[in-house]
């Protein structure tokens, strides 16, 4: 054999070594087989060649039973991956392959279409975990999709749901609140005077007059009446205050409020007083809501109706509750609130009213025995009676409302001209509201002027 046809036997050697090789390498990295099985599923898988063995690496996972040396009966227990590892009737290792357990989201969508049918909800599976999509009409849908999921899979959902559409709530408040007071008083001071004798009688509950070392009486604002005559050099005086007053004030504050569903809104007009809070080495300072205050939670529900959990609440300062902290005098609050949940169609209106406050003071200062008497009694007595009836009521009506392009109304401040000073001073006129532009024909010759000068054009 010449050296020439060696050589060519030699690469052709060399040349199928190697594509064994690759052969080998390609089979070496090929990648190993999966089973894909949902939550609660089975499947038979068949074998090329008799197995003696199989292991499972989670049991948790997957159930792997050998029906026959040339079939396996794979049960779905648990979501997650897990592998099969085959070995021979000589104990030679076979083949290993992963199962994959994912969870049956057919039901899960169906029932979300049947309790859902026109919200467009999408449901994907994550590494064990659901996750719901899309973007549905109102945030009670979303409540609902991410409830129904949750049941299906508990602590693994994950919810991207937005909500879309016109989702915002304004909410007009009328605060009304009536207060009654009446107030009765009667109080009567005596003096009975001898200047000759120097003999006196005063009487001076309600502290209606005051003796002077001069002689004199010294009145006090409270007298609305008196008089007096005279009984030889006696002279005998009268000092009276009677009072009846009838009062009625009314508080309004209509607040209008917007926020998106589901999303918090607070209102207050009022204020915050500072409460001194002791501390060891030092005194810090909170402070204290008062006034007429809001906080309203919208939630939009199909068919325009709007859900409302709705707190109002309206106090004042109480100074007859103080309390003295370290020298700070803190005052108490007289507070009146309610807290509802209700259900309204769109612009439909709801009251809370019978929040009364009913205060009744009654006094009676008398001489013993002497303000006892029937008639001449009241000489000797100072009475008093004050009663404070207050209703406060509360209407509220939420809106559905959506931003708008309409030009805004004429701003209160610039509708008005301040007067100059001959006109404030003067004259005691102040500010004025401006004239409205002419609508009709022109009422002056000033009327029919407009832009005039030399009108540049660049």
């Amino acid at each position: 054999m010449s050296a020439q046809v060696r050589l060519s036997y030699m690469f052709l050697a060399l040349l199928l070594a190697g594509c064994f090789a690759l052969a080998a390498g390609s089979a070496t990295a090929a990648e190993p087989r999966r089973e894909v099985l949902k939550l609660g599923h089975s499947r038979l898988l068949k074998l090329p060649v008799p197995a003696g063995r199989v292991s499972v690496g989670r049991a948790q996972v997957a159930d792997v039973v050998m029906v026959t040396p040339r079939q396996l009966y794979l049960n779905a227990l648990g979501v997650g991956t897990t592998n099969v590892s085959l070995w021979d009737q000589q104990d030679r290792l076979l083949e290993v392959f992963e199962v994959v357990v994912i969870r049956d989201l057919t039901s899960l969508k169906e029932q979300l279409y049947q309790i859902l049918p026109n919200e467009p909800v999408e449901v994907r599976g994550l590494a064990g975990s659901v996750v719901l999509s899309g973007q549905v009409s109102s945030l009670e849908a979303k409540k609902r999709a991410e409830a129904l999921t949750e049941a299906y899979a508990p602590k693994q959902t994950t919810s991207l749901l937005e909500v879309g559409g016109n989702q915002q709530v304004q909410l007009q408040v009328r605060f009304a609140e009536v207060s009654r007071k009446v107030t009765k008083r009667m109080n009567i001071n005596l003096r009975i005077l001898n200047p000759l004798t120097g003999d006196f009688l005063y009487t001076m509950l309600g502290s209606l007059i005051t003796p002077q070392t001069d002689g004199t009486t010294l009145l006090s604002d409270k007298v609305n009446a008196m008089g007096g005559f005279h009984s030889g050099q006696t002279q005998i005086s009268a000092f009276l205050d009677i009072l009846k007053e009838n009062g009625l004030a009314k508080i309004l504050a209509e607040p209008n409020l917007v926020a998106a569903s589901g999303q918090q809104a607070d209102f207050l007009a009022g204020g915050e007083f500072p409460i001194p809070v002791p501390q060891r080495e030092n005194i810090t300072i909170t402070y204290k809501k008062f006034g007429v205050q809001l906080g309203f939670l919208p939630e939009v529900r199909p068919g325009k109706r709007i859900r409302l959990t709705v707190a109002p609440e309206v106090s004042e300062l109480d100074w007859s509750t103080a309390v003295v902290v370290q020298g700070f005098t803190v005052p108490g609050l007289t507070t009146r609130k309610a807290k509802t949940q209700l259900e309204l169609a769109d612009g439909q209106s709801f009251a809370i009213a019978g929040l009364f406050r009913d205060d009744i003071t009654q006094s009676v200062s008398k001489f013993p025995v002497l303000g006892d008497l029937p008639i001449l009694g009241a000489l000797f007595r100072s009475t008093e009676f004050k009663k404070n009836k207050t209703e406060l009521l509360i209407v509220v009506t939420p809106r559905i409302v959506r931003p708008g392009q309409e030009r805004l109304g004429p701003n209160p401040v610039t509708t008005f001209s301040d007067p100059d000073d001959f006109a404030f001073f003067m004259l005691g006129k102040l500010a004025t509201p401006k004239a409205a532009s002419p609508q009709g024909p022109p009422l002056s010759p000033q009327e029919l002027e407009g832009r005039f000068g030399h009108d540049l054009a660049w």
